[in-house]
């Protein structure tokens, strides 16, 4: 590895390499679709969010959100890493699509029989316990829907994977604008309260998994030469569980604090916690939609390490300013906006944010830094990095929540958050031979490179972008 003390985190002024060497144009334009899917559902996130406290009141829209995590736990725990598998191997060129779709359904299916009968007796004789305030029939409604998140999550993986993002946006994009609106209807106009919040819950899942079917069946019906799904299975679960591991490491740092707020202090004070950490975390759309289009380029360009290098570093500053300065923004102008839009029973949701902001604006480059750590084929890192932050995480809260309650959960997730970010930070440092502020400190060249791809990109959209389709004409694999 070489010295770090003499590697560039870009190009030199002397001689910049041309955006176009790194695919900034291509890259520039997705992550431009992905940025409007972000903030198309984090406008429609946060009308729900907002809905939800308006019409269920505290201690209501705390048990929606208790009684949610039941699904979206479910799909942490029992994907199985399908989705970063596809990225990566379809990313890679290293598996046809069609075979990805079959290993992808067929693991699915599999998995979520699985996790139903895991699921059944630890909500009947658990439930009570790890989701205090719930009743037991909102939580057997979110079992029944929790396989149809799971395989969505799965399928959509393919279009990330084969750097597709028009129908994957489309279906990201669906989940919230029709739960949404069935939202509405349902606990506004015939004031169905929690249950109706849940099934609109419902509704909105199996909208996003029906139109995502729809879209994949170029691959269902393709012309593609059978292709020996077993070689897949295989490397898909090998690969698969070392990102799922740390994925559900990931979500329990992210989702931890929600769960011991609930068991410390009940269902009203995550009522308050819950819709300051959803607010928080749409603070990362542009890390979101950067590190969906990065993960695939990133495997593409692992014969090529010299881009690689140069990469990650440009993306990684753009994303920690760009939170940065939409942090200070929302930090300005959040409690007019929470009295307005919440009212006055939800203003403690910004000081909780506050404390939360810190570690949000650190952990938006960690998360491109994750991606390019998995594109070297190193997730087992990710791995054991997740496992460390884990018990800070937990060990924080419950050092914090007993005497001060929410905010010391708050002040806890800023502390893992940053923990996350110098300790991957170090790691990427080693693995890459780039300086340690290379993905952090924004250097004279980056505008240059911003204002070239960002004219390359308008240029492509002017032209019109050609068709792409879902299954390449000549076979991968």
């Amino acid at each position: 590895m070489s010295d770090s003390s003499t590697i560039d985190a870009g190009p030199s002024e002397e001689s910049p390499k041309p955006p176009s060497s790194l695919g900034l144009g291509k890259i520039g334009a997705n992550i431009g679709y992905m940025l409007v899917s972000q903030i198309l559902t984090t406008a429609l996130s946060m009308g729900l969010s907002i809905l939800l406290a308006r019409g269920l009141g505290e201690t209501g829209n705390g048990i929606q959100i208790l009684a949610v995590l039941v699904p979206q736990l479910i799909a942490t725990l029992f994907n199985l890493g399908i989705s970063p598998a596809n990225s990566y191997y379809l990313g890679s060129k290293q598996v046809t699509p069609k075979a990805a779709l079959k290993v992808t359904f067929l693991l699915s299916l599999a998995l979520s029989a699985l996790s139903i009968i895991i699921a059944i007796p630890v909500i009947q004789f658990y439930g009570w316990k790890i989701f205090p305030g719930v009743d037991k029939h909102f939580l057997w409604w979110m079992l029944a829907i929790a396989p149809i998140g799971l395989l969505q999550l799965s399928l959509s993986s393919i279009f990330l994977g084969l750097q597709i993002f028009k129908p994957f946006n489309i279906t990201t994009v669906l989940v919230p604008a029709v739960t949404f609106v069935t939202t509405f209807i349902l606990v506004v106009a015939f004031h169905m309260g929690v249950a109706g919040s849940l099934t609109a819950y419902g509704i909105g899942q199996v909208t996003s998994l029906a139109v995502t079917v729809l879209f994949l069946r170029p691959v269902i019906f393709s012309n593609e030469p059978p292709a020996p799904i077993r070689d897949y299975a295989v490397k898909c679960i090998t690969y698969g569980y070392k990102a799922h591991l740390s994925n559900i490491l990931g979500y329990l740092n992210y989702r931890i604090d929600t769960l011991l707020v609930g068991f410390f202090l009940g269902p009203a004070a995550v009522g308050v916690y819950g819709p300051s950490v959803l607010i928080a975390e749409k603070l990362w759309i542009i890390a979101t939609a950067a590190s969906g289009v990065v993960l695939p380029r990133l495997s593409e360009l692992n014969a090529d390490p010299e881009a690689q290098q140069r990469l990650t570093p440009l993306i990684g500053r753009w994303v920690l300013v760009s939170t940065l300065a939409a942090s200070i923004v929302f930090a300005a102008v959040g409690y007019p906006l929470i009295r307005l839009f919440y009212g006055v029973k939800f203003l403690g949701i910004y000081p909780l944010l506050l404390w939360l902001l810190p570690g949000v604006i650190l952990l938006s480059v960690s998360k491109v830094l994750a991606n390019d750590i998995a594109a070297r084929g190193k997730i087992i890192v990710n791995l054991y990095l997740g496992i460390v932050l884990l018990v800070i995480n937990v060990v924080a809260n419950l050092l914090l929540i007993p005497p001060y309650g929410a905010a010391g959960a708050a002040g806890a997730s800023s502390i893992g958050y940053l923990a996350d970010t110098s300790i991957r930070l170090y790691i990427y440092t080693k693995m890459s031979g780039n300086p340690w502020y290379a993905p952090l400190i924004p250097q004279k060249h980056d505008w240059v490179l911003l204002h070239k791809g960002t004219k390359m990109m308008r240029g492509r959209l002017r032209r019109g972008r050609k068709p792409v389709e879902i299954v390449p004409e000549i076979p991968i694999g």
